[in-house]
């Protein structure tokens, strides 16, 4: 499974959870402060005093972002295994010749392993080598449709295989 490597650093998932588990943090306590009468200005100070000092639990902190992190990958792949279930039931229903609902399969797909995988991925290339012959060519048709669930169905057990 190949990841985006490309990426910033502040666009990794765990970074941005990790981010967000500050954030909260950081909504809470400036509440907290508010609504025992300090004023913001005076909350947001005592706050970044209080995180540069290292009196904020940082543990917490980082605990809440990895909790965040891993709901997110969770939802995350459970989405996208409910979408390629939904191209596997659209793909095993297609019918002969039926090329424009393929087209709309395969680049639905093509979308979720860029998505999922990055752009140099394997799937890709094997997706893009799958060709689709109508004319007259039943049997190659029906085997091309076949290639193409068994990509799908590998790509959804690579998925469920990681968290």
């Amino acid at each position: 499974m190949k990841k985006d490597t490309g990426s910033p650093w502040w666009k990794n998932p765990l970074f941005v959870s990790i981010s967000s588990g500050l954030l909260i943090w950081f909504i809470i306590s400036i509440i907290e402060s508010y609504s025992k009468g300090i004023g913001i200005l005076t909350a947001f100070k005592k706050i970044i005093i209080s995180f540069l000092t290292s009196e904020v639990p940082i543990w917490l902190v980082l605990i809440m972002g990895l909790i965040i992190w891993i709901i997110r990958k969770y939802i995350f792949k459970k989405r996208i295994i409910i979408k390629i279930d939904g191209i596997i039931k659209k793909a095993e229903k297609l019918k002969f010749g039926e090329e424009d609902k393929l087209d709309s399969l395969r680049k639905r797909t093509r979308m979720l392993i860029k998505r999922k995988f990055g752009e140099d991925s394997s799937y890709l290339k094997e997706l893009k080598d799958t060709f689709f012959y109508t004319t007259e060519e039943r049997e190659w048709w029906d085997r091309d449709i076949r290639k193409f669930i068994n990509l799908l169905k590998t790509i959804k057990e690579d998925i469920e295989s990681f968290l």
